[in-house]
């Protein structure tokens, strides 16, 4: 099949990291179908890029950024590559838009036009429950309302997970629905780490420890600071905390490591990305990421598919993989359980076999899984909303 990805989020020159999950899902169906994916977003160059990438054709339009007419551009720039995709492919079965806003308003405006059948795959909440800001309510009431209409009016709505869905059928929205989750390359968290490379924190007897997202409030880091102080305070020494990923609250988790005194343990690296957070990975232990909710929860799989297990919280769609087998789960929101968890996994992290972890994910999360079962969907769609 002729499968249109129309994507709110996309991985770029300028942030490589955006959208990756997306880019993942693309090359996982292009196993089985014919996938191109088209970008739009401001970007004050401009200019229309059409590029083979990992064996994904993208078309990225970059439209210089009007006041006010941001979204309208938005629209017309994907309006304008669909017309080009559509002239040389001579048909489309499906559009997949991921996101509802503004890709998934987009490609329903195209479906619409065209007689196309359209699916948005979500990846997050409709509202950020954890953005602050006297304007929170208006904000939270317009996205709503979209989310309501686009919603109701695609063919399916994909989440990653069940968590998800039900997050979404909470606001009354009813369609049909499926669950596809998030898939990873298990072929490249199974290379060999760089060798020559500074282990710091590598010494006898002490384990490594790491975390990987934003550092964001969503993601709970000041309770896993303050669950590293209480162990601290237990009397133990023997780890060593890595903290990687960046956002607007790394300035005061650090001040907050120092505060607590537990900044001889714990590394702020920033943004890690590549080998370089796959050796990372590999040096590690175990993963710990306390997150209030979260969708999914792709690092965890990344930790899992390089033999490591994994702690986290109990609150979304990482529950549905993690396990007595592969890890330990916690309520969010609670520094003591979490220090438990830690003080647990550091005697008996060793006990999780790495192979059976790698096996797990590469079994239910590898592209041949995943691009499988998204070509089977849009068989579906295509036999009972295609023309």
């Amino acid at each position: 099949m002729k499968i249109l990805f129309v994507p709110s989020w996309y991985p770029n020159e300028k942030n490589p990291i955006s959208g990756n999950f997306v880019k993942e899902i693309a090359k996982a169906l292009s196993l089985y179908d014919d996938v191109v994916v088209i970008h739009a977003f401001p970007d004050k160059s401009g200019g229309f890029y059409d590029n083979i990438e990992e064996g994904v054709r993208v078309i990225r339009v970059k439209f210089r950024n009007l006041p006010f007419l941001t979204h309208f551009q938005y629209f017309i720039s994907i309006f304008k590559a669909f017309k080009k995709v559509k002239k040389e492919l001579g048909r489309i079965d499906v559009i997949n838009a991921h996101v509802y806003y503004p890709a998934g308003l987009s490609a329903l405006v195209l479906g619409k036009i065209y007689k196309i059948p359209v699916v948005i795959t979500e990846h997050a909440e409709i509202i950020d429950r954890y953005k602050q800001g006297r304007l929170k309510y208006l904000k939270d009431a317009l996205r709503i309302m979209i989310a309501k209409f686009v919603f109701r009016k695609t063919n399916l709505i994909i989440t990653v997970s069940y968590s998800l869905q039900k997050h979404i059928k909470s606001f009354g929205i009813e369609n049909d629905y499926a669950v596809v989750p998030n898939v990873i390359n298990i072929d490249f968290f199974k290379q060999e780490s760089k060798k020559g490379e500074k282990d710091e924190g590598k010494e006898e007897n002490i384990k490594r420890i790491i975390f990987i997202g934003g550092l964001t409030p969503q993601k709970g880091v000041p309770y896993l600071l303050e669950a590293l102080k209480i162990i601290k305070n237990r009397g133990r020494s023997d780890f060593f905390m890595h903290i990687i990923g960046d956002g607007p609250f790394r300035g005061k988790y650090e001040e907050m490591a120092k505060d607590m005194e537990i900044n001889d343990q714990v590394r702020f690296h920033g943004k890690v990305i590549g080998e370089d957070k796959l050796r990372l990975l590999k040096e590690s232990d175990f993963m710990v990421l306390p997150s209030l909710y979260e969708s999914f929860g792709v690092v965890l799989l990344e930790a899992m598919a390089c033999g490591k297990p994994v702690i986290t919280t109990s609150s979304g769609g990482q529950k549905e993989f993690v396990n007595e087998n592969t890890g330990i789960l916690v309520p969010p929101k609670d520094a003591n359980a979490l220090a438990d968890a830690i003080e647990y996994m550091l005697d008996h992290c060793h006990e999780y076999s790495p192979q059976k972890l790698h096996e797990y994910v590469r079994e239910n999360f590898s592209y041949k899984k995943i691009g499988r079962q998204l070509h089977e969907i849009y068989e579906g769609v295509r036999d009972k909303w295609g023309k």
